[in-house]
C-alpha cells in the first residue's frame, strides 16, 4: 500500500518511527530500589564536639605561697587565746581563738575563731568562724567550712561557706561546693553539682544597663 511505502521511506530518511510505532514501543523498566530512603528531617541536631568544660582553663589556679624564712608557724600542739598581728606569712596548724591579721599570706589547716585579714589565704581542711577580708585571692578546699562573710579580689571554692561573698573580680565554684548566702562579683562560674542557697548577681556598674536593653526607640 502507498501508505506503507510512505511510512517506510520516512523511516529510511529520518530514522523516526512515526507516532504509531513510537506509541507501540515499550519504555525500558526502571530497576526497583531495594528500599525507599526515608525523608531527611528538617531539623538535624548538631553533634557535640566541644571539649569537656573545665573551670581551671577559664580561671587559672592561684596558689598561696608561704615559703621563705619569715613564717609565723602555729604548730598543731599550740592553742592561742588572743589576736595575732604579723608582717610575715602565717602557717596555722593549731587553734587560734582571736583575730588574725598579716600583711602577707596565710595557710590554715585547723581552727580559727575570729576575723581574718591577709593578702592571700588558703584554707585546707580548716574551720573558720569569722569574717574574711583579703586583698587578693582565697582558696577554700573541699574539706573546709567557713561561717562568716567573705570579701576579696577572687575566690575558688570547693568547700562550704555560710555567709555573703563580695568579690571584686572572679568567683569559681567547684563540684560539691556549698554556698549559703548571697554572691556578688564581676564574673561567676560554677561546675555542675554546686549548691547555692542565696542570690547571685554581677555588678552592673561595669556596663550601662539601660543601653543593653535599648530597642532604639520609645516603646
Amino acid at each position: 500500500m502507498k501508505s506503507n511505502n510512505f511510512t517506510q521511506a520516512l523511516k529510511e530518511l529520518t530514522g523516526f518511527d512515526g507516532p504509531a510505532d513510537a506509541a507501540g514501543e515499550e519504555t525500558p523498566a526502571q530497576p526497583k530500589s531495594a528500599a525507599k530512603a526515608p525523608a531527611e528531617s528538617a531539623f538535624q541536631p548538631e553533634k557535640n564536639t566541644a571539649e569537656p568544660f573545665n573551670l581551671d582553663d577559664l580561671i587559672p589556679e592561684k596558689t598561696v605561697d608561704i615559703s621563705g624564712e619569715e613564717v609565723t608557724h602555729i604548730t598543731s600542739t599550740m592553742v592561742i587565746n588572743g589576736d595575732i598581728k604579723s608582717e610575715d606569712n602565717i602557717l596555722v596548724e593549731g587553734q587560734i581563738y582571736g583575730n588574725v591579721q598579716t600583711a602577707a599570706n596565710l595557710t590554715s589547716s585547723n581552727l580559727i575563731i575570729g576575723n581574718l585579714h591577709a593578702q592571700n589565704a588558703a584554707l585546707n581542711d580548716a574551720r573558720l568562724k569569722g569574717d574574711i577580708n583579703l586583698d587578693g585571692h582565697l582558696n577554700v578546699n573541699s574539706g573546709t567550712v567557713v561561717i562568716g562573710d567573705v570579701a576579696c579580689d577572687s575566690i575558688k571554692v570547693s568547700g562550704k561557706i555560710k555567709g555573703n561573698l563580695d568579690i571584686k573580680s572572679s568567683v569559681v565554684l567547684k563540684d560539691r561546693a556549698l554556698i549559703s548566702g548571697n554572691i556578688i562579683a564581676d564574673d561567676i562560674a560554677a561546675e555542675p553539682g554546686t549548691r547555692i542557697n542565696g542570690t547571685i548577681s554581677t555588678r552592673s556598674d561595669s556596663f550601662d544597663l539601660d543601653a543593653e536593653f535599648d530597642f532604639g526607640g520609645d516603646f
